[in-house]
């Protein structure tokens, strides 16, 4: 799974990458949360991929019956960076400057690094 979680990753990345870079080079602009939006989806399926990862039992062992506090942990992370970027988005959209569309996928991205970081680091230490 970490191998998968990884890969997945840094698709999402490269990917939503050169979307939101098109996008901002278009005469149309979307609202900044669409863009946040854009760097959460691309690191929420390998978040999500690590996290499964962890609830499996290692090779060898039973079944646990409490979850692993790697999973409780990126979650509880992931859950706070969400918040945090999407007020930090909010905020910056209330002024009245123009940012790059790319700041908010950095945002966006921002918010799940964490947690994915940390159920990464839970599937290294198995």
């Amino acid at each position: 799974m970490l191998l998968w979680s990884v890969v997945v990753g840094i698709l999402g990345v490269c990917g939503t990458g050169v979307w939101v870079t098109y996008l901002g080079r278009q005469r149309t602009r979307y609202e900044p949360q669409w863009y946040w939006f854009y760097g959460l989806a691309a690191l929420l399926p390998a978040w999500l991929l690590a996290c499964l990862g962890l609830l499996t039992p290692p090779s060898g062992q039973g079944v646990q019956v409490s979850l692993p506090t790697a999973v409780l942990l990126a979650s509880a992370v992931g859950l706070l960076g969400v918040v945090g970027t999407d007020a930090a988005v909010r905020r910056l959209q209330a002024t009245v400057r123009a940012r790059h569309p790319v700041l908010y996928w950095l945002l966006g991205i921002a918010s799940l690094f964490p947690g994915w970081g940390i159920a990464v680091l839970g599937l290294l230490q198995r």
